[in-house]
């Protein structure tokens, strides 16, 4: 059986006890339920990615195929243009930090990008 956490917002994202998310997210405890299931403890977790950078053509492609080729499965996109800046925000769902990591440093290389990072509770905005 699973142990977890989930914290009681719009999309109720759940971590796992071994998450370090859950260590902020246990400062407000009533935003913090524990929930448990049955299954396999080593699929996937979900993961808030923010990439900003400078609108051009073909770009979200790029973003998206980066994801696709690393095996990562995107799950919610919110793709905002303020010319000449983009801000994408993606929920994605990954296997394990590493991949996360990889990933994360190929979209930082990809043309016309800046940023990209994890969004992490309680990190600001």
């Amino acid at each position: 059986m699973r142990s977890s956490a989930t914290s009681r917002s719009a999309r109720n994202p759940i971590h796992r006890d071994d998450c370090p998310n859950v260590a902020v997210l246990r400062k407000d405890p009533e935003r913090f339920a524990t929930v448990a299931w049955d299954g396999d403890a080593e699929t996937s977790f979900q993961v808030e990615i923010e990439v900003q950078g400078w609108d051009r053509h073909r770009l979200l492609e790029d973003l998206s195929r980066t994801f696709a080729e690393a095996g990562i499965n995107i799950l919610e996109a919110r793709c905002t243009v303020n010319l000449p800046m983009i801000r994408n925000q993606f929920v994605v769902e990954v296997g394990d930090t590493r991949t996360l990591d990889q990933a994360i440093t190929r979209l930082r290389n990809i043309d016309n990008v800046f940023d990209a990072y994890r969004v992490t509770p309680g990190a600001g905005g």
